[in-house]
């Protein structure tokens, strides 16, 4: 008898056994299975307070982290300012020296007289730590180009002869005090193109803002040029190329002396870069001021929403935050039907409806960089995919299309696809950064004897000697 019940308890334990190992099996393969399905979105965890965690930050463009502050200046060289210059483009003064008396800038020996210092232009913050000073001889020999040139960059520090190859412009050579520049019917400021004037706009103010506040203590000079095309016959062609800033100056209205300035730098390939004697300062400003905005509403960051849910009984409707995404944009408010501008030189990739944007513009820059203009209340015609715009074109009125609970406009700036915010300072775009070839470029220009033509006059340098203000 007791045989038989151990037999029993035997028999129960093997058929136990099986089912209990098939059953721990299945829980195994449920993770499993479970993989071959789609996986769930995964949602941030709810707090007892109805709001939600907050989403990790999207990893924003790849822009070069700014590490060295840009600065233009010109200057008059002689011996003793050899250590000054020296230090600042970062050359070993001792090198710098040897080089400046080996291309005849300097006399070959410091108890030489001079007559008077050299003139040169120098550049600092370029790719790499580049810098460069170009100077230009005063008295030019045969043999000795009447420029030379000095670029320092991670290879070394060597010297070229200063010779520009930038293409012959058609200018003009504007002056006008900054007091009469608020007055749209003044002859010189009449004659501006509407997007140059956009700039003026923004940057005198700027300008100004740094120094004294008399306005009638100042001078603008205003540069504008026209490309030339050889292949078009100007006098049978009523469309010329269209004018561009190619600098503005802010001079001392009694000595001429200049006290700030911006200038254009032009790349064959490549978009342009607007460079001051505080580096790109100017150019992000340009960047930044897409509309007269009141104010920003929000900018790059974490999105909420505010959501009611209406309850059941007539209660007090409920209340709940919860993080929507991300806002990859600057919201500039403003009133309906201001204009919108494009902040550079583009060609338009998109205009058009776009969903949660409402009326769109995309603008691309080139190299990668795109700016989108959202919630637009009116195109213009003209406004269409293929077309080129200049910086300060007006692009677009100022709406609320689209995913929009007021008039603003939701102004983005990318690359290759990817947010970046031009308001930040820490960082910017590859094209700001000044090549050698640009530092000499740049240099060339200042030097030349043709940026003084004009001065103290509102004349335009044309071929054939047009006047255009009277």
């Amino acid at each position: 008898m007791l045989v038989r019940c151990l037999a029993g308890a035997v028999s129960l334990l093997l058929l136990a056994a099986p089912m209990s190992y098939v059953h721990a099996a299945s829980k195994k393969v449920k993770p499993a299975a479970a993989a071959e399905k789609k996986p769930k979105k995964i949602k941030a965890s709810r707090k007892k307070n109805g709001k939600v965690a907050a989403l990790p930050a999207r990893p924003p463009a790849d822009l070069p982290e700014v590490t060295e502050a840009s600065s233009v200046w010109q200057g008059c060289l002689d011996p003793s300012g050899v250590p000054g210059l020296a230090s600042k483009l970062a050359i070993e003064e001792t090198r710098l020296g040897s080089l400046l008396t080996d291309l005849d800038v300097l006399p070959q020996r410091q108890s030489e007289p001079q007559s008077e210092c050299v003139p040169y232009m120098a550049a600092i913050g370029g790719e790499g730590g580049a810098a460069s000073a170009t100077f230009q001889r005063t008295e030019p020999t045969d043999g000795n180009p009447p420029a030379v040139s000095i670029h320092k960059s991670a290879d070394g520090v060597v010297a070229t002869p200063g010779v520009c190859d930038c293409p012959e412009p058609s200018r003009r050579v504007l002056t006008v005090a900054v007091a009469d520049m608020n007055e749209p019917s003044h002859p010189v400021m009449s004659s501006i193109p509407p997007n140059i004037r956009w700039q003026l706009d923004i940057l005198v103010p700027r300008m100004i803002a740094k120094l004294a506040p008399d306005n009638d203590s100042y001078t603008a000079r205003v540069v504008l040029e026209r490309e030339m095309d050889l292949n078009i016959d100007t006098e049978a062609d009523a469309s010329p190329m269209p004018e561009h800033l190619e600098s503005i100056e802010i001079l001392d209205s009694v000595s001429g002396t200049r006290l700030d300035g911006a200038w254009w730098v032009e790349r064959p390939a490549g978009p342009g870069v607007l460079i001051g004697m505080d580096g790109v300062v100017y150019e992000r400003v340009l960047w930044q001021s897409p509309v007269k905005y009141r104010y920003q509403s929000r900018g790059v960051g974490p999105r909420t929403r505010t959501i009611r849910h209406t309850v059941s009984g007539g209660k007090t409707p409920d209340r709940t935050v919860r993080v929507h995404g991300y806002h990859l944009g600057v919201d500039m408010m403003a009133a309906k039907g201001t204009d919108v501008h494009a902040v550079g030189d583009a060609i338009v990739a998109f205009a058009g409806w776009r969903g949660g944007f409402g009326k769109l513009i995309i603008l691309d820059h080139g190299l990668g960089y795109q700016t989108y203009y959202a919630h637009l209340s009116v195109i213009p015609r003209e406004i269409k995919a293929g077309v080129s715009v200049s910086r300060g074109k007006m692009i677009g009125l100022v709406g609320s299309t689209g995913h929009s609970t007021a008039p603003h406009l939701h102004f983005e700036a990318r690359k290759n696809g990817i947010y970046f915010d031009p308001f930040d300072d820490s960082r910017e775009p590859e094209f700001w950064l000044l090549s050698a070839d640009d530092q000499e470029r740049l240099a060339m220009r200042l030097l030349a004897p043709a940026a003084e033509q004009g001065r103290g006059s509102a004349v335009a340098q044309y071929p054939g000697g047009r006047t255009v203000i009277p």
